[in-house]
């Protein structure tokens, strides 16, 4: 099998190489600024998933008469919001003593 490279393919990875860099940069500098925000990511990927997950099970319904997808997706979002609000606690959401 043999290896094609393009310049699209190139590019794209000198791009992702550049980014990795960066964020290892950002990691080493400043580690805890760089990891709140990288727990804040986490969650907002969750929420994302969950909503999209919870969404897509209730138009399903008709389909699929008992699944686990609604419960899936509602608990995404809990551990999303629980990710999200932990970190910004003083801010927007309710205060809980686990930092």
């Amino acid at each position: 099998m043999q290896i094609v490279y393009t310049t699209s393919n190139f590019k794209g990875g000198i791009y992702r190489a550049v980014l990795a860099i960066l964020l290892g940069l950002a990691l080493l500098i400043w580690p805890a600024d760089a990891l709140k925000y990288v727990v804040m990511l986490i969650g907002i990927v969750f929420l994302a998933i969950g909503i999209i997950a919870f969404i897509i099970s209730s138009r399903n319904r008709e389909e699929h008469q008992r699944s686990f997808a609604p419960l899936s997706g509602i608990g995404s979002v809990i551990l999303g919001l629980l990710l999200v609000c932990l970190l910004l606690r003083p801010f927007l959401c309710f205060s809980w003593d686990l930092f």
